[in-house]
């Protein structure tokens, strides 16, 4: 049962996520810039901040905080090789995952979801406010 509804929330999750991603990216193809991407890191720094503040104040266990870290940290390794589109929809997935399936704590999960959010509407956001018809790349 409760397998069943990680799966209808994650499936949910990502059918948004592909909705929103379709409508904003439209060169599916298009890398980060080097800009894009310290930008991007600036993001992911902060992110772990936030994780360190959750670690002292979190039921979350060390095991679960290191997934996390690797996860962060992967992303960072892979935002130099793959597409945006790409990477914004395997960064929000491998996140929400581990929001539902791992974390215990509602901090714990409202931290990673704020977080996702905040990729999405600064990636699509800025997308908005910078190109024409508001797609990126």
């Amino acid at each position: 049962m409760l397998v069943d509804v990680f799966h209808k929330k994650l499936e949910e999750f990502q059918a948004d996520l592909n909705r929103r991603l379709d409508e904003h990216v439209k060169d599916g193809d298009a890398h980060f810039t080097k800009e894009e991407r310290d930008e991007l890191f600036a993001k992911l720094r902060e992110f772990e901040d936030k994780i360190s503040d959750l670690e002292k104040t979190t039921s979350e266990s060390k095991a679960e905080i290191k997934q996390i870290r690797e996860i962060v940290a992967d992303l960072a390794r892979a935002a130099h090789t793959m597409s945006k589109r790409a990477w914004l929809r395997t960064a929000c997935n491998k996140l929400y995952a581990i929001s539902l399936r791992t974390l215990t704590s509602k901090p714990s999960r409202k931290l990673v979801e704020s977080e996702i959010q905040l990729l999405l509407d600064r990636s699509v956001g800025a997308a908005r406010s910078t190109t024409k018809g508001g797609e990126i790349g």
